[in-house]
């Protein structure tokens, strides 16, 4: 494959260099919203319809299947777990951590209502591991919120041990809380605490009381919180009970079973179950008796998971019940029930070990092939790098290729502009010494002793032509190196003038053209030196060059402008120029590193001008006519330059 430049190497070379980012970039994970963006919500009705409606995978179905499996968290218990599957599904389509995150911290709880202790704890840590490394704070919140409750369930602050895991849990919460004041979050701190100080002691029911104060403050102040009043109400009726105040346990928890919605049937069956207990203490028997029965008959229609468990729990208050009436028949009928179900119970407990250690042990293949697909991935990011790497170092070099190339254009550029440079500067001074030897004797052997004197003019007019041209190749040498030496200063334009007026009303062919300088002896310029009377010398030199040894005018006239710039004008009593000659000046004026050397455009000299007056922070215009000659305006900064 051939290329036509090296730029053009280059730019395919920046393609590839897009396509490999767009590579990487793919590689990365999407984290397209965070865990405080999946809060739970107050009606969770019209988000299910919307999942209905729109059932296409998206980002968007994705956050809104986390917030509703949270709001089921919190108030629908029976619903806890519905979506997980999908859940999963979508966030390995779209590869979004904060997704997977949540995931694990959802499957967490789902155990924990399950009441499957071991893998509980597992995904609760994932998580944590998980949301720690995103930074996530309001998923660590929550997380460790979660876990305070997983260990009072497991151990009851019967292990004196765990009580202080729950203290390090609730340290982290409230150094999170320092920085994060999100009300949902707050609720989730507010339960953690409110359970982890459930404990029959006058003090530790106090602060319960206290913390539950604050939970409500919150809700009643952020309606949007209200999906937790719920979980909130049924701790404020054990908080009552532990305080030996029955009633209002009794009355608090009749109160939220006329507020709970149908679909909150496992919530129902617990604040039932509460009731009957809350009954037996005020010695409300018979209607105990009867929210037992009722919760057994919802249990046995609908056999939630774990049924057996509660089933177990009522027949023992509704034998309590029976005892506390006084049928100790059908009292005893019941204890052949209640040991049904502690069997059934003994049976679960060990078919859930064993499915637990199935799940352990699948969890574990899982996690073994998920550390072998980011080791694979972290190697493809490597290698894309690592590719990505050696494309900059190519690029790189053929970037330093593509300047040396183009330095040595402008090498050879300046060499053939050089050696034109020469041959057009040199030619008309050397025609003075053309058969010089043979004129001399000539107007010796005739006595023309005038012819003589011309002759010598001429050798003088060249001397001094080729000494200026030496001058401009010097400079223009040294500043095709860079090494010319650039120090501007506020220097009186008056003298400089003169000085350069000077040198050239010391030559014969001048002897016919009259000097003028109009200029203040007041006027300062800011400019270097020697720049300045380069630019002089060649601008008279060529305002002569326009005369041509005819009786003519030379004025040179400096001026302060309305912006305090210094104007210098330098004209001639030439013949002028024509458009053409114009036009080939003016652009050598305009590039002077692209000009093209001919006897119209005046040669190096112009050239140096056009260089230096641009480096002096000048601008230089040309005019030229028939009638009036050629006048060429030189503006530089004046003495407020500074």
């Amino acid at each position: 494959m051939k290329f036509k430049s090296i730029g053009e190497l280059i730019s395919i070379y920046f393609t590839v260099i897009l396509v490999f980012v767009g590579l990487i970039g793919g590689v990365a994970n999407a984290k397209s919203f965070e865990f405080a963006d999946t809060q739970p919500i107050t009606n969770p009705d019209s988000l299910e319809q919307w999942l209905v409606r729109n059932p296409a995978p998206s980002l968007d179905r994705l956050r809104s299947l986390i917030v509703l499996e949270r709001t089921y968290c919190w108030g629908y218990h029976d619903k806890v777990g519905k979506y997980l599957p999908e859940i999963s599904r979508l966030t390995k389509v779209y590869h979004n951590q904060t997704a997977d995150a949540a995931y694990r911290y959802l499957r967490a709880f789902a155990h924990y209502y399950l009441d499957y202790r071991g893998q509980t704890t597992l995904y609760a840590n994932q998580a944590l591991q998980a949301f720690q490394l995103l930074g996530d704070q309001s998923g660590l919140l929550n997380t460790y919120g979660l876990l305070v409750l997983i260990n009072i369930k497991n151990y009851q602050y019967k292990v004196h041990s765990k009580t202080q895991v729950s203290k390090g849990y609730l340290d982290q919460i409230d150094q999170i809380l320092t920085t994060n004041h999100d009300p949902h979050d707050l609720l989730v701190a507010k339960l953690a605490y409110a359970w982890d100080r459930a404990i029959l002691t006058e003090k530790g029911i106090g602060l319960m009381q206290q913390t539950l104060d604050q939970a409500f403050e919150i809700i009643n102040k952020n309606p949007s919180c209200s999906y937790a009043r719920v979980q909130f109400s049924r701790l404020q009726a054990h908080c009552y009970y532990l305080h030996g105040e029955a009633i209002l346990a009794y009355e608090q928890s009749k109160q939220l079973l006329r507020q709970l919605k149908p679909a909150q049937f496992w919530e129902m069956t617990v604040v039932m179950q509460n009731l009957a207990g809350y009954c037996y203490k005020l010695r409300r028997t018979d209607e105990g008796i009867a929210l037992c029965q009722n919760v057994i008959t919802l249990l046995t229609q609908t056999k939630p998971v774990k049924h057996h468990i509660p089933i177990k729990d009522t027949y023992n208050k509704y034998r309590q019940l029976l005892m506390q009436k006084g049928d100790y028949v059908e009292a005893n009928r019941l204890a052949d029930s209640i040991q049904h179900y502690n069997d059934r119970i003994l049976l679960a407990e060990n078919d859930e070990k064993m499915l637990e250690l199935e799940a352990r042990y699948e969890d574990q293949r899982k996690q073994q092939q998920i550390l072998y697909l980011q080791q694979q991935q972290q190697q493809t990011r490597l290698l894309l790098l690592i590719v990505a790497a050696v494309l900059v170092i190519v690029g790189f070099l053929l970037y330093r290729l593509y300047q040396a190339n183009n330095q040595l254009k402008a090498l050879n550029k300046s060499r053939e502009r050089f050696f034109s440079i020469i041959a057009h500067d040199l030619r008309r001074p050397m025609h003075a010494f053309q058969g010089m030897n043979e004129l001399v004797s000539y107007y010796l052997k005739n006595q023309r002793y005038e012819a003589i004197e011309k002759l010598s003019q001429a050798i003088d007019e060249a001397g001094a032509r080729i000494q200026l041209m030496l001058d401009n190749l010097l400079r223009w040498a040294l500043a095709q190196r860079q090494e010319l030496p650039y120090q501007p200063q506020l220097l009186l334009l008056a003298p400089k003038l003169r000085e350069v007026v000077s040198l050239f009303e010391s030559l014969p062919y001048s002897d016919s053209v009259v000097f003028t300088v109009r200029c203040s002896d007041r006027l300062q310029v800011y400019a270097d030196p020697d720049a300045l009377e380069l630019i002089l010398r060649n601008l008279v030199a060529n305002a002569l060059k326009a005369i041509d040894r005819q009786p003519g005018r030379l004025t040179i006239e400096a001026t302060i402008q309305e912006s305090s710039k210094v104007s210098i004008e330098v004209w001639d009593s030439g013949p002028g120029m024509s458009s053409a000659q114009l036009s080939s000046v003016r652009s050598v004026l305009a590039h002077p590193k692209d000009g093209q050397l001919s006897e119209s455009n005046r040669g190096l000299g112009l050239i140096l001008v056009s260089e230096f007056t641009h480096r002096n922070r000048g601008q230089l215009r040309v005019e030229s006519s028939a009638e009036s000659g050629t006048r060429f305006t030189l503006v530089l900064p004046g003495n407020n330059y500074l």
